[in-house]
């Protein structure tokens, strides 16, 4: 029972913020090329230990566009899902799910199209595995290598706009 908790979390009423997926540490933060948006991007790293809540929650408001999935081969000895996720503003970000090879049990349920709320249950990764978060070069971090997080709860970054985005039409 200890192991399958969920435990209720308080979502941030920030509707630029960027909450993490999973309950864990960050490990890394860097500048790199996202390869799914062929673009640059900011990566946050967060790895579940095998004993953190293995709850994965989705870590902004918006639509997923597109997904893709990895099986581990010659190249990676990961199992690997990608989520691409738009924020109605346009802001992309895409999440990457993985895994170990010999932790076969996991449960997403994102599909492609579907529209997914801010800190939303979106899944449950059995015995953890690693996120990682790809957002805007111009995104602000607001947490650094080492710190603790928690899923749906803890803010790893603001999107930061320049001119304000309307939605409204003439």
């Amino acid at each position: 029972m200890f192991l399958l908790r969920d435990p209720v979390r308080s979502v941030p009423a920030l509707p630029l913020a960027i909450v993490s997926p999973i309950h864990g540490i960050v490990t890394d933060i860097s500048d790199v090329e996202d390869a799914r948006l062929s673009r640059s991007a900011k990566r946050i790293r967060v790895k579940m230990s095998f004993n953190d809540i293995y709850s994965l929650r989705s870590p902004i408001e918006g639509k997923v566009i597109e997904q893709w999935s990895l099986r581990p081969g010659k190249s990676s000895q990961r199992y690997q899902f990608d989520y691409w996720i738009q924020t109605d503003e346009g802001d992309d970000v895409v999440m990457t799910v993985s895994f170990r090879r010999y932790v076969k049990n996991c449960r997403i349920y994102l599909q492609s199209g579907e529209r997914i709320g801010h800190g939303q249950r979106c899944g449950f990764l059995y015995f953890g595995g690693i996120v990682d978060i790809y957002v805007p070069t111009n995104s602000r971090i607001d947490i650094q290598s080492g710190n603790e997080v928690d899923a749906g709860s803890s803010i790893l970054a603001h999107f930061v706009h320049t001119r304000a985005v309307s939605t409204i039409t003439d």
